[in-house]
C-alpha cells in the first residue's frame, strides 16, 4: 500500500491526472480475483471498461503478439489479471484522508 500510495503522491505532485492499476475481472471468479478487485477498489478509482478483444490465430501479427506476450510475462509480469481497467486518479477526498 505504502508503494502505491507515494506513487499517487509523487504523480499527484507532477500533474499527472491518472494512476492506471490495469485489469480486474468484472465478475470474479474465485477468492485471488476478489482480492484484487477489492485491492484496486479501496484506492477511490473509477472502473473504465475497455472491453475485451480477440485476434484470430493463423495470422503473422498473432504469432508475433503470442511470443511478445510470453516474453513479456518471462520477464516478470506473472499473474497478471486481464479484462477492465481500472484507474485510480487519487481523487483529492483521498489525498486529504492520508490515503487507503
Amino acid at each position: 500500500d505504502l508503494l502505491h500510495w507515494e506513487v499517487i503522491k509523487w504523480g499527484r505532485e507532477n500533474g499527472c491526472k491518472h494512476y492506471d492499476l490495469t485489469g480486474v475481472a468484472v465478475r470474479p471468479k474465485d477468492r485471488k480475483e476478489e482480492g484484487i478487485y477489492e485491492f484496486k477498489a479501496k484506492w477511490g478509482g473509477r472502473l473504465a471498461i475497455s472491453g475485451e478483444y480477440s485476434l484470430e490465430g493463423g495470422s503473422v501479427l498473432h504469432g508475433l503478439l503470442k511470443k511478445a506476450k510470453a516474453a513479456y510475462r518471462k520477464v516478470g509480469n506473472k499473474g497478471r489479471v486481464t479484462g477492465a481497467s481500472a484507474q485510480a486518479s487519487a481523487p483529492d477526498a483521498l489525498l486529504n484522508r492520508g490515503g487507503p
